[in-house]
């Protein structure tokens, strides 16, 4: 006998990821993608150097702790794909405040949707794009390093005839501790040793 496939009319997301049987299936870790408010000293509202939740007004992401949150209700939303600005986020944010953009480490029940994911927990990875001096701020806060974007416009830096010569820095030209002298003589014993062994 053939599988006969139902389509159910559409229901809420809610409703939908209580009625979901969960099949067993462990994974690890996911990285995804979101956008986080800074909420910056006003008359009414005094700053706190934590970032919060885009839409939940008075949700903070701690630094030492993951954020959490009940798939069945709401969660941790994340993007599946990278987002860099309010225009890429697809909805008009609540409040007022700069938007920091960045990755996402997810796990425990995880709800997938067409564009992105509703998890148990989350935590900040890195932060990639946004105000730059904010980014910094948030950074150390967060105890994050650099986005690779970042390190390798610093790289272009280091390269180009304007920015910093590569010879002033002490640790260029280093392999292990080693100064390029010092490879390049390792490279000689090991030629002469492997020319005498033939």
């Amino acid at each position: 006998m053939p599988n006969l496939v139902f389509i159910t009319p559409h229901r809420d997301q809610n409703e939908l990821a209580n009625s979901l049987k969960h099949e067993g299936i462990r994974v690890g870790e996911i990285i995804a993608y979101r956008a986080w408010r800074v909420v910056e000293p006003s008359w009414s509202r005094t700053g706190d150097d934590r970032l919060h939740s885009v839409f939940v007004k008075d949700y903070v992401w701690h630094p030492d702790e993951p954020a959490s949150g009940d798939v069945k209700t709401h969660g941790i939303y994340s993007f599946q794909d990278v987002i860099c600005c309010k225009e890429e986020y697809g909805y008009s944010p609540l409040g007022s405040g700069q938007l920091l953009f960045g990755k996402v480490k997810i796990w425990g029940e995880i709800v997938e949707h067409e564009a992105g994911y509703r998890s148990q927990f989350g935590k900040i990875v890195s932060l990639d794009h946004g105000d730059p001096e904010l980014l910094m701020k948030y950074r150390e806060i967060y105890r994050l390093n650099m986005s690779s974007s970042e390190s390798s416009r610093i790289g272009e830096t280091l390269q180009s005839p304007y920015g910093v010569s590569r010879l002033s820095d002490p640790d260029y030209g280093k392999l292990f501790g080693l100064s390029l002298a010092a490879v390049f003589v390792v490279i000689l014993v090991l030629n002469a040793v492997a020319l005498s062994v033939f």
